[in-house]
């Protein structure tokens, strides 16, 4: 309100300013009018002035001239009578009548003596006439005659008289005077052409009147006006001009004096100034009244000026008014206004408000698209041209500009052409629009929804979106792999996928609808038939539109919990292991007890058939003693490898026989209601493999053949073949069961991963047989489909291809480990060498020292190491070679190697054991040990050992 009193008030101050400075106006404008009004009735004043004055003087000379040419006859005859003294001083001694000369003058002259008397005879005058005369030429001694004040005689005519003094050596002697007619000198001033108020008027020095004439024919004479401003200035003597008013009728006149001193006179010629400023009057009223009326006429001008300017100040008030709410309500809008001329090029364009951001000024002279920095493809500024020479109007146009400082502005141009009253285009008018904050804003709308987007599409986790608990409207692909099904399908079934018998559903949508969000764990089960364990996180919102929404999260527990089932596994597995290293420990020491015993029996037996050199039935039972000492050597060896404890040996072989052992041991373990078929096992397929675990291969894929049946009886199998060409040993297991889907076969390899109930499967059957087909450098492939069985394909390089692939020789550093099939020996080949043998089991001792005795060597044999040491020790270098056992008493066999090698360095040791192991033959390499031999082996290979180690020059090159 304050402030609107102070717009009022500012408003009024503003008008009476204005007013003000109008009246100052008017003002200033009537003072300059009637000042120079003033000054030109002034000036023509002055000049009417001058002209009188001039006027004046030129009447006052002329009829100076004409008094004295009046004058200058009766002066001259005066002052001829009177030249002489002689002449006129007898007659005054004498008082005689006047001379005759005087009368023949023709002047009626009179004499007075110096009292003032008169001699002879003497005109009608008063008595004390001659008096004043005498006065008056004392007076003005120098005067050539002076004229008396005039008076009226007995009859009533005006006299005076001229007179002229009688001068005697500087005295005054007498008057000599005549008669004047007072009229008769004013007799010529008509004709001088007098306006009525002008005036004639003869001053004596005293400032008497001695005659007055007006232009109206008025004569005056005898007027005493010394005391006026005309008589003081007659009795002056001075030539002059002076404007005064008359002592006589009171009229104001120009009055110009003309001396006349050698007759004591002064002629006044007087102008009425009334009559001499009448035209001047005339003139000043004209100017006075067109002063006047001008000031009039500027008055309602101004008054009219005033009105109009008022009505013009409130309309320019009103107008700023709407300007002020125009300009409010374009700075309430980021509008500006833009004009164009007929080749579109800027005008003029008004300044954007502040609040629209830093606006990018144009170039005037500049179409649009010559703008700098401005962007947009070709063919848009192309089909925008086009609507502009067609004069079309357009509307938001969206112009793109790099302002100065280096950032993106986007305006909306709208326009409207324009023409003029014929119709001929002028330009386009229009306004711009900044929407630069709505462009980044829709940019970052854009940019959020496509993060969301990607994190939506590309998150690990499902997401589930829809208008209210159950209904779902949006999956992310997620959601669709960890359900595995389709977005179709989920938006069809909604949340009802995830129930179930024993779902907690129900009961989370409830928490969520009352809490606003719920969390629990869910176990689906997907059409493939996989398990997925997730954990749901519900959430209950209003979206922007006050909608109820609802989201479910869905996060994948099923690794978590697989690793879980597989820790529990593993746990398991350890102590399965750990059961089985126990195992794998009772085993090898019961193994190796075994081996000495199943040694001692087959070296017997080869002795008792040596000593025998015959075919009777004791031969042939012996023959059966040492293939039951083999199939017991082979028992031992299957005892070790399923402990572990074997390492793997990669041996050139058929894969025929080793494939047939295992389908015996596979039909023997599984029910009798499963068939087991086996073809292709008498080729010639060699193959470099481990037999042992081509044996668990096999023995795998059986088994899971056999489970695949559900329990059921079936049929499985079994094939060898070599596709020609194709460089592989092909091992098929091919099974009637249930099958697999594309879902359990990507995912069947991966370890612990299984489709049976728990307690059923570890799930690293496959798993351990992809691992040993990769260290064959070999394939597997799969062929299933669900209810129509499997096939199985192991592909194994043949064994001439093997040998290029990758497989090398045993590393140099290794101890050689004796063959298991030597060549038998010649009897006497030992040429008496000397051998000592240790060996805990005395049977052991009897056997080997008879074998080697037999072959020509010479034996100590010890069943205890201390005793072995202490014989080398005193035998020194006797001894060619040492074989001992390694699991003894005191010293074992490496201990005495090492005490050994420290005495002899260059004696040959064997170690022999019933089972060699990675750790017996590290302990080996660093005992300095030339050979490890292996019992099971037999008595042959050992005796063929012996005579390798004794024919190197250096026992040690084994290393």
């Amino acid at each position: 309100m304050k402030r609107l009193t102070r717009l009022r008030l500012s408003a009024r101050i503003t008008r009476l300013r204005t007013v003000a400075a109008l009246s100052g106006g008017l003002a200033l404008l009537l003072v300059a009018v009637w000042s120079l009004t003033l000054e030109r009735v002034v000036y023509e004043a002055r000049e009417a002035e001058e002209a009188e004055v001039t006027q004046v003087g030129r009447l006052s000379l002329a009829y100076e001239q004409q008094v004295r040419q009046l004058l200058a006859g009766p002066t001259a005859a005066l002052r001829l009578l009177t030249a002489d003294p002689a002449s006129w001083r007898d007659l005054l001694a004498q008082t005689r009548p006047v001379p005759p000369a005087f009368a023949a003058a023709g002047l009626p002259v009179s004499l007075a003596d110096a009292t003032g008397t008169p001699v002879g005879a003497a005109p009608a005058l008063p008595p004390d006439w001659a008096q004043g005369l005498i006065a008056l030429h004392q007076q003005h001694p120098q005067a050539a005659a002076l004229i008396q004040q005039p008076i009226m005689d007995a009859q009533g005519r005006w006299v005076t008289t001229l007179s002229r003094g009688l001068w005697d050596q500087g005295r005054l002697q007498g008057v000599a005077y005549t008669p004047v007619d007072p009229g008769a000198l004013l007799a010529f001033f008509a004709l001088g052409g007098l306006a009525p108020q002008d005036t004639v008027t003869l001053f004596d020095p005293s400032g008497i009147v001695l005659a007055r004439r007006s232009g109206a024919g008025q004569d005056r004479f005898g007027l005493d006006v010394g005391q006026s401003a005309l008589a003081k200035a007659a009795a002056q003597g001075l030539r002059r001009t002076l404007f005064t008013t008359s002592p006589v009728d009171g009229i104001e006149r120009a009055y110009s004096l003309r001396p006349l001193p050698e007759h004591g006179l002064t002629v006044a010629v007087g102008l009425g100034r009334a009559q001499a400023m009448a035209p001047v009057r005339d003139r000043a009223q004209r100017y006075l009244v067109l002063a006047s009326l001008l000031t009039v006429l500027g008055v309602v001008a101004v008054v009219g000026l005033g009105a109009a300017w008022l009505r013009h100040q409130r309309s320019v008030a009103r107008l700023r008014r709407s300007e002020r709410h125009y300009r409010a309500l374009t700075q309430l809008s980021a509008d500006w206004f833009w004009e164009t001329d007929a080749q579109h090029r800027f005008t003029h364009q008004t300044a954007a408000p502040r609040h629209a951001g830093a606006q990018v000024p144009v170039h005037f002279g500049l179409t649009r698209w010559e703008q700098p920095g401005v962007l947009g493809s070709a063919e848009d500024w192309t089909r925008h041209r086009e609507d502009l020479d067609r004069h079309r109007a357009f509307f938001d146009f969206e112009v793109r500009r790099i302002d100065a400082a280096g950032r993106l502005r986007v305006a909306l141009i709208s326009g409207m052409p324009v023409f003029d009253a014929e119709q001929r285009f002028l330009g386009y008018r229009g306004i711009g629009h900044e929407i630069t904050a709505q462009h980044e804003a829709r940019e970052a709308l854009r940019e959020s929804e496509e993060g969301y987007r990607l994190v939506f599409e590309n998150t690990r986790d499902g997401l589930m979106i829809g208008r209210s608990f159950g209904q779902v409207d949006q999956v992310n692909p997620a959601a669709c792999q960890l359900l595995g099904r389709s977005e179709a399908e989920l938006l069809q079934l909604g949340l009802s996928v995830l129930d179930g018998p024993d779902s907690p559903l129900r009961q989370v949508l409830e928490e969520a609808r009352r809490t606003g969000h719920a969390q629990a764990t869910f176990t689906v089960r997907r059409p493939d038939g996989l398990q997925a364990h997730l954990q749901a996180s519900f959430a209950h919102y209003l979206d922007s539109g006050d909608r109820r929404r609802s989201s479910v999260l869905l996060h994948d527990l099923t690794e978590r919990h697989q690793a879980q089932r597989s820790q529990a596994e593993l746990a398991e597995q350890l102590r399965q292991s750990q059961k089985m290293e126990a195992l794998g420990s009772i085993a090898g020491g019961i193994a190796h007890d075994f081996n000495n015993v199943i040694a001692a029996i087959m070296g017997n037996a080869r002795l008792a058939t040596s000593a025998l050199a015959g075919s009777g039935p004791a031969a042939r039972y012996l023959d059966e003693i040492a293939r039951a000492g083999l199939r017991a050597r082979e028992l031992v060896r299957r005892i070790l490898t399923f402990t572990r404890q074997q390492p793997a040996v990669f041996e050139r072989q058929p894969l025929g026989p080793v494939v047939r052992e295992a389908v015996d041991l596979l039909r023997a373990t599984l029910p009798s209601g499963v068939r087991i078929t086996l073809q292709g096992d008498e080729e010639p397929f060699e193959v470099m493999a481990d037999a042992n675990q081509i044996h668990q291969v096999v023995m795998n894929l059986g088994t899971n053949a056999w489970q695949a049946m559900s329990g059921r009886g079936g049929r499985i199998d079994i094939r060898l073949a070599a596709p020609p060409g194709s460089g592989w040993v092909v091992l098929s297991v091919q099974d009637d069961g249930a099958g697999m889907d594309a879902g359990t076969q990507a995912r069947m390899f991966e370890p612990f991963f299984t489709t049976k109930r728990e307690g059923e499967g570890t799930g690293l059957g496959l798993a351990v047989v992809q691992n040993i087909v990769r260290a064959h450098f070999g394939e597997i492939a799969v062929d299933s489909r669900p209810g129509q069985g499997t096939r199985m394909e192991v592909r194994l390089p043949v064994a001439c291809e093997a040998e290029n692939t990758g497989f090398a020789p045993l590393p140099a550093r290794e101890v050689p480990v004796a063959e298991t099939q030597p060549v038998p020996l010649p009897s006497g080949a030992g040429g008496g060498r000397h051998i000592v043998y240790v060996d805990d089991y005395e049977a052991m001792v009897v056997m080997v020292s008879a074998v080697l005795q037999a072959q020509g060597f010479r034996v100590a044999g010890f069943h205890r190491s201390l005793e072995a040491l202490a014989y080398v020790r005193r035998q020194g270098s006797a001894v060619d070679l040492l074989i001992t056992d390694y699991n003894m008493p005191d010293l074992s066999g490496l201990d005495l190697a090492r005490e050994l090698r420290a005495l002899r360095p260059q004696l040959p040791i064997i170690v022999a054991s019933g089972h060699v192991t990675d750790t017996l033959r590290e302990g080996a390499l660093s005992a300095g040990v030339s050979c490890l031999f292996d019992k099971p082996a037999g008595i042959d290979a050992l005796c063929r050992r012996v005579h390798e180690q004794l024919a190197q020059d250096d026992p040690l090159t084994g290393f």
